[in-house]
């Protein structure tokens, strides 16, 4: 199967119901930076946000900064720490979390 068609395949599936365990970390990670890309693109941001600690998610930090802002809206504090986390952010991170995020 063609890195593309997999990709597509996951999109359309979901991270959770396909099988990357034959590929070395390094492809994986490749690939899902890939779906993260078009999920992204598509509007899908609860799904990308499912799979951003498996990839280098400063790399969309300008389209996953906004959804962070909304997690917070939201009071999902605990996903917008994550996100802000993975972007970079990480004092934020770690203030939503001391003052936000009930242990």
């Amino acid at each position: 199967m063609d890195r593309e068609a997999l990709v597509k395949l996951i999109v359309q599936k979901g991270v959770r119901k396909v099988n990357l365990s034959m590929f070395s970390e390094l492809e994986r990670k490749g690939i899902l930076q890939e779906v993260v890309e078009v999920l992204l693109r598509q509007g899908k941001a609860s799904e990308a946000v499912e799979i951003i600690e498996h990839v280098d998610a400063k790399r969309f930090a300008d389209l996953l900064r906004p959804i962070a802002e909304q997690c917070v809206e939201l009071r999902d504090y605990r996903k917008a720490a994550l996100i802000f986390e993975r972007i970079g952010d990480h004092e934020l991170a770690e203030f939503i979390n001391e003052n936000f995020v009930k242990r």
